[in-house]
């Protein structure tokens, strides 16, 4: 169940972007390494999110995923995240 959440995610990825490099054992030593909110802090209900959107020119790599709760990653969207911050993520 553990390395189907990770296969998942990077199943999903490909899919949105295309392709792309990012694979699962990427997607679980980012989530080991950060188990809350990049823009709240918050611990639960965590989710994948490309930093800088696909749509606004970001890359498909690890370097350009956080991890981020699944209310902030709703909220945000396709804004840049500068962008979304400036507004206060909570």
């Amino acid at each position: 169940l553990y390395n189907r959440k990770f296969e998942a995610a990077e199943q999903n990825h490909r899919r949105r972007a295309g392709g792309g490099t990012i694979r699962g054992r990427d997607f679980r030593v980012l989530y080991e390494k950060n188990r809350s909110c990049f823009y709240c802090s918050s611990g639960g209900n965590l989710e994948f999110d490309h930093y800088i959107p696909l749509s606004a020119g970001g890359e498909n790599s690890i370097d350009n995923v956080v991890m981020c709760c699944k209310s902030c990653n709703n909220r945000k969207g396709q804004r840049h995240p500068i962008e979304f911050l400036a507004e206060g993520a909570k």
